[in-house]
């Protein structure tokens, strides 16, 4: 079920390429408290002892929830890793469920992982595009961050449709360029780029093919040319604009 805040779009997480957001964490310890204990109950608990020894073997740590609270992403999902496959043979009675409930928490933390098919955190978009996203935190000031990551958050959650997601980072995209550039819409910006010699002509009609692709998508602005844009196409335009977004960035 989706509650009050996911189900209004109000509580907007992002957790990004080589970290785990606090909040996506202490999920994590949710669950792990919910499905172990000291004994194997029947096949709904994975065994305590069990998991310590394979945490000290693997990560020379045998403390679960220390690992999830300080330890970095790699260390944090190699123990994620162990846990569902210690699930698996232990808790083989609730191993769904566990597994569906360490998707959901990735979900609900805007993360760019997921559990795949093999049950093993992987990225959900190309690492080129993860890293971009990265450099992004680092450009944007904390009003152009937290809306283009708001619409990004938004996205891997899957609370907008790709369609929405298109429209919302071109707005945060375009307001950067007002910003920096101190015009009014887009169009100016791109003007102004060339003018002062930031861009050259192919850049300029790139830069406009994307406002194009943003205008003429089916969905997005209004009944367009294309069809709907599919998660695909989002993640192509959220990798598009970033790789504008840092180009243009050091160019400025």
């Amino acid at each position: 079920m989706a509650y009050f805040r996911e189900r209004n779009k109000l509580h907007i997480e992002y957790s990004g390429n080589e970290e785990v957001s606090e909040s996506l964490r202490n999920r994590l310890i949710a669950i792990h408290k919910k499905y172990t204990n000291y004994s194997t109950n029947y096949g709904r608990y994975i065994k305590k002892t069990n998991l310590e020894h394979e945490l000290l073997i693997h990560l020379e740590n045998s403390d679960y929830i220390n690992i999830l609270c300080n330890e970095p992403y790699d260390s944090v999902f190699e123990a994620v890793e162990i846990f569902i496959e210690l699930a698996g043979k232990d808790a083989h009675n609730n191993i769904g469920a566990i597994i569906v409930e360490i998707e959901r928490a990735f979900l609900l933390s805007g993360s760019v992982y997921e559990i795949d098919k093999q049950c093993q955190i992987s990225l959900k978009v190309d690492r080129k595009t993860a890293e971009r996203l990265n450099d992004i935190e680092a450009i944007f000031d904390q009003d152009a961050k937290e809306k283009f990551f708001d619409s990004v958050g938004k996205f891997l959650s899957r609370k907008l449709a790709p369609k929405d997601t298109i429209k919302d980072v071109f707005v945060a995209f375009e307001d950067y360029l007002k910003e920096k550039l101190a015009v009014k819409d887009y169009s100016k910006a791109i003007e102004k780029l060339k003018k002062e010699g930031i861009i050259s002509n192919t850049q300029k009609a790139l830069l406009e093919k994307i406002y194009a692709y943003r205008s003429d998508t089916y969905g997005v602005t209004h009944a367009g040319n294309s069809e709907e844009p599919k998660e695909l196409e989002a993640v192509w335009f959220i990798d598009t604009v970033s790789a504008q977004i840092i180009y243009l960035s050091k160019k400025i």
